[in-house]
């Protein structure tokens, strides 16, 4: 368990993750330096965790293939870990420059320990001391994410794609801050993928757990890894823009004791319709209907129907008539929770898998869908996403 400072501050730690996205032109990170600004002229002590600007760990990866067909993970922990370099020293320079004092620290000189494992490594434990200098010294603390020392063999190492993620929720467990709060190009958690679906609005309150097998299955919202540490280490999520007027999604253990649906997975899917990228949306009515129009699929004189015993809850509906043109089709469906059901079972995304339009022998459906009255839930989103692989 990574462990907290007994230091006491005289400002409240709040501890603000950066995103690729969010820093991806000098004039974004511009924007992310009068961010922080703010929040120090709040009465904060802040770090601020980045990760690389846009596309650069990409570039980096491909820049790698292109000079070696095999490079070690050794070597390419220390390439891919400059990205994150870039951006801590870039933020801080224009924290500087607003005349907010600022000084960027490495995931080492940050005191990130992490077990040896290229690529891939946890954090074992944080000794900031550097960073509770900068702190006392009423400095932002710019750090860069997704990456950490072996304190034994003292190489860099890397904690696998999303690992800024982890880094900050490390930072706000140790700091003891409210909130570990993530800012995004996106003003919330949104039940489907804002720039398929422009109605979707913002869920207020997630689950933690709903939002982390959400995040398993593909949903790119936060690393899968970094939300079971905040479940370990009971810390709080903000997401939000970078605005941080106060909206967005709070993250948190959330008693499952709603009977109202609490997330749509957010999966970063495209529905291609005569080779146009469109969106096919069902919408729950509020008077509790849905579209039963089911079609039943053979493949190899085996016949599959998309059905659920008596109640509810997604339906693929007329794809004969929609004609589709995909290799994977992936339907997502709402979760609900009802803790009056007498057969309790944990919660889950429910996700079925069709390939050239037929189901096949390993198909995966993991569904959790407890009796409820769909008159009390309102009206929820459903999102038909196809993608090809």
């Amino acid at each position: 368990m990574i462990s907290q400072t007994d230091q006491s501050f005289d400002q409240p730690v709040e501890v603000l993750k950066f995103g690729g996205s969010s820093l991806a032109t000098p004039e974004r990170v511009q924007h992310a330096a009068q961010c922080i600004q703010r929040r120090v002229l709040a009465g904060n002590k802040v770090i601020a965790i980045v990760s690389a600007m846009g596309s650069t760990t990409n570039d980096l990866n491909q820049l790698a293939r292109q000079v070696s067909t095999s490079p070690s993970r050794r070597e390419l922990d220390m390439l891919i870990s400059a990205g994150e370099r870039i951006s801590m020293a870039l933020i801080s320079m224009a924290l500087n420059d607003l005349g907010c004092p600022a000084i960027s620290f490495t995931g080492s000189q940050a005191g990130v320990l992490t077990q040896g494992s290229h690529s891939d490594a946890e954090i074992l434990d944080l000794k900031p001391i550097r960073v509770v200098e900068a702190l006392n010294s009423n400095k932002v603390a710019v750090v860069a994410g997704f990456q950490g020392v072996d304190p034994v063999t003292k190489d860099v190492t890397t904690l696998g794609r999303g690992g800024s993620d982890i880094t900050a929720v490390a930072f706000a467990h140790h700091f003891k801050a409210e909130y570990c709060r993530f800012i995004k190009d996106v003003p919330g958690i949104q039940p489907a993928d804002p720039k398929w679906v422009k109605t979707a609005k913002v869920i207020e309150e997630v689950p933690l757990i709903i939002l982390r097998q959400a995040c398993e299955m593909g949903a790119k919202v936060l690393n899968p890894r970094c939300l079971e540490l905040a479940s370990k280490c009971q810390v709080k999520l903000h997401l939000g823009s970078i605005e941080l007027d106060g909206a967005g999604s709070t993250i948190s253990n959330l008693e499952l004791d709603s009977r109202k649906p609490m997330f749509l997975s957010v999966l970063p899917t495209v529905l291609e319709v005569n080779d146009k990228h469109e969106t096919e949306i069902l919408e729950l009515q509020k008077n509790g209907t849905l579209p039963r129009t089911l079609t039943r699929y053979s493949f190899e004189g085996k016949t599959y129907w998309v059905t659920h015993p008596d109640h509810f809850d997604f339906y693929a509906s007329k794809f004969e008539d929609l004609r589709i043109t995909y290799e994977k089709l992936q339907l997502t469906a709402v979760i609900y929770s009802n803790q009056t059901s007498e057969k309790q079972s944990p919660p889950s995304i429910n996700s079925i898998y069709l390939y050239n339009s037929f189901f096949v022998d390993n198909i995966w459906v993991q569904h959790w869908l407890p009796d409820a009255d769909l008159k009390e839930c309102g009206s929820s989103i459903f999102q038909l996403a196809w993608s090809r692989d």
